[in-house]
């Protein structure tokens, strides 16, 4: 209902249904059904609903030492990012929803250890897929194109914000990695999208969006051209 907003404190939405444009210290997008929004304190926050919307949404702070919120702080995904651990996510997200509105202690302490959850779920997904390069700007851009992978991904954008040429960018990276970036975004979507057939019932234009794919047909060609086989019988193959 709030087109602008400050808070003092940390935000994260937790979108269950619908979409909503935000903006945020210049970084902006739209954020739909399984897609979480971080943003830091003390920042002026714009949003807009784009259609009726059910999410949560969480204020909250830090309380580790400042040494370590310094270190957080460099590496939280500020604005959209998904969970990789598609099954657990959406085992939270049911029982927030069971204790979402309950004003009891006991509510309150489950909403606290759930809101943990989300993040220790995304942490564990990170470490176990970041592979790690003896260059530290290549390590930088793996972590950024791991935030903006699965939503409007721009290479020339992260090879801006690494002052690199987009061509710079793809060298230096190619030549770490034995891959392209757009190949490694490419990976990851698909990463996600076998997760999304084999642990939901979504349908194919929910789990194209949340793969970075604004085209449901795209998405299938992409994934059979690299499968071998179309989302639809990936699908089935897991169920049989």
């Amino acid at each position: 209902m709030l087109e602008h907003s400050r808070y003092n404190e940390w935000l994260l939405f937790v979108v269950e249904d619908g979409s909503f444009e935000f903006e945020c210290n210049g970084t902006k997008g739209i954020a739909a059904n399984g897609d979480l929004v971080l943003l830091p304190c003390g920042t002026d926050i714009y949003r807009k609903a784009l259609t009726p919307l059910s999410f949560h949404f969480f204020i909250f702070d830090w309380t580790n030492s400042d040494e370590e919120v310094k270190e957080v702080s460099s590496r939280i995904p500020r604005g959209k990012f998904q969970i990789q651990d598609a099954s657990r996510f959406q085992s939270t997200l049911a029982q927030l929803r069971s204790v979402s509105e309950k004003p009891d202690s006991l509510s309150v302490a489950r909403r606290n250890l759930l809101f943990k959850d989300i993040w220790l779920t995304y942490w564990s997904g990170e470490s176990e897929m970041m592979p790690s390069s003896s260059d530290p700007l290549m390590n930088e851009s793996l972590r950024r194109i791991r935030q903006q992978a699965l939503g409007r991904f721009n290479l020339k954008t992260i090879a801006d914000e690494l002052w690199l040429s987009p061509s710079q960018f793809t060298q230096k990276f190619t030549k770490q990695f034995g891959k392209t970036p757009m190949d490694y975004v490419t990976e990851l979507r698909l990463q996600q999208a076998r997760k999304l057939l084999k642990d939901t019932s979504l349908p194919m234009s929910a789990i194209a969006a949340r793969c970075g794919y604004e085209n449901e047909y795209y998405f299938s060609r992409i994934f059979k051209q690299k499968m071998a086989v179309s989302p639809s019988n990936y699908r089935k193959a897991l169920r049989i």
